[in-house]
Protein backbone atom coordinates (compact mmCIF):
# COMPACT_ATOMS: atom_id res chain seq x y z
CA UNK A 1 0.00 0.00 0.00
CA UNK A 2 2.75 2.25 0.84
CA UNK A 3 3.95 1.65 -2.70
CA UNK A 4 0.78 2.70 -3.98
CA UNK A 5 0.60 5.99 -2.19
CA UNK A 6 4.29 6.99 -3.16
CA UNK A 7 3.30 6.23 -6.72
CA UNK A 8 0.47 8.40 -7.20
CA UNK A 9 1.16 10.54 -3.99
CA UNK A 10 4.55 11.30 -3.00
CA UNK A 11 5.92 13.41 -5.80
CA UNK A 12 4.34 16.93 -5.60
CA UNK A 13 4.66 17.43 -9.28
CA UNK A 14 2.76 15.11 -10.85
CA UNK A 15 -0.76 16.44 -9.05
CA UNK A 16 -1.13 19.73 -11.00
CA UNK A 17 -4.19 18.41 -12.27
CA UNK A 18 -5.18 17.79 -8.80
CA UNK A 19 -3.99 21.11 -7.13
CA UNK A 20 -6.64 22.93 -10.25
CA UNK A 21 -8.96 20.97 -9.58
CA UNK A 22 -8.63 22.05 -5.68
CA UNK A 23 -8.35 25.69 -6.77
CA UNK A 24 -11.81 25.52 -8.62
CA UNK A 25 -13.80 24.20 -6.24
CA UNK A 26 -15.59 27.17 -4.14
CA UNK A 27 -14.52 26.02 -0.69
CA UNK A 28 -10.89 26.52 -1.16
CA UNK A 29 -9.55 28.92 -3.72
CA UNK A 30 -6.44 29.72 -4.02
CA UNK A 31 -4.74 29.81 -0.67
CA UNK A 32 -5.61 25.62 0.25
CA UNK A 33 -2.95 24.19 -2.28
CA UNK A 34 -0.43 26.64 -1.45
CA UNK A 35 -1.15 25.51 2.83
CA UNK A 36 -1.48 21.91 1.58
CA UNK A 37 1.96 22.03 -0.70
CA UNK A 38 4.04 23.51 2.47
CA UNK A 39 2.71 20.44 3.99
CA UNK A 40 3.83 18.10 1.56
CA UNK A 41 6.96 19.69 -0.07
CA UNK A 42 9.64 21.07 2.37
CA UNK A 43 11.57 22.74 -0.41
CA UNK A 44 9.94 26.06 -0.27
CA UNK A 45 11.16 27.38 -4.00
CA UNK A 46 9.43 24.35 -5.29
CA UNK A 47 6.49 25.09 -3.50
CA UNK A 48 6.08 28.25 -4.86
CA UNK A 49 7.01 27.50 -7.96
CA UNK A 50 3.89 24.93 -8.41
CA UNK A 51 1.72 27.87 -6.91
CA UNK A 52 3.12 30.26 -9.40
CA UNK A 53 2.87 27.42 -12.41
CA UNK A 54 -1.15 26.76 -11.01
CA UNK A 55 -1.93 30.79 -11.21
CA UNK A 56 -0.29 30.85 -14.17
CA UNK A 57 -2.12 28.01 -16.31
CA UNK A 58 -5.47 29.40 -14.65
CA UNK A 59 -4.89 33.00 -15.90
CA UNK A 60 -3.61 31.17 -19.50
CA UNK A 61 -7.22 29.64 -19.66
CA UNK A 62 -9.23 32.55 -18.51
CA UNK A 63 -7.37 34.65 -21.46
CA UNK A 64 -7.97 31.40 -23.99
CA UNK A 65 -11.81 31.80 -22.61
CA UNK A 66 -12.09 35.42 -23.10
CA UNK A 67 -10.96 35.56 -26.29
CA UNK A 68 -13.33 32.44 -27.22
CA UNK A 69 -16.36 34.17 -25.59
CA UNK A 70 -15.44 38.00 -25.26
CA UNK A 71 -18.89 38.86 -24.58
CA UNK A 72 -19.35 36.50 -21.20
CA UNK A 73 -15.89 37.59 -20.46
CA UNK A 74 -16.28 41.06 -20.40
CA UNK A 75 -19.35 41.20 -18.13
CA UNK A 76 -16.94 39.25 -15.27
CA UNK A 77 -15.34 42.48 -14.18
CA UNK A 78 -12.90 40.25 -11.21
Amino acid sequence: MKRKFDKYWGKVDINKLLLIAIVLDSRYKMEYPLFSLFDLESNTSKVNELHKGVKDFLIHMYDVYKVADPLTAQSYKG
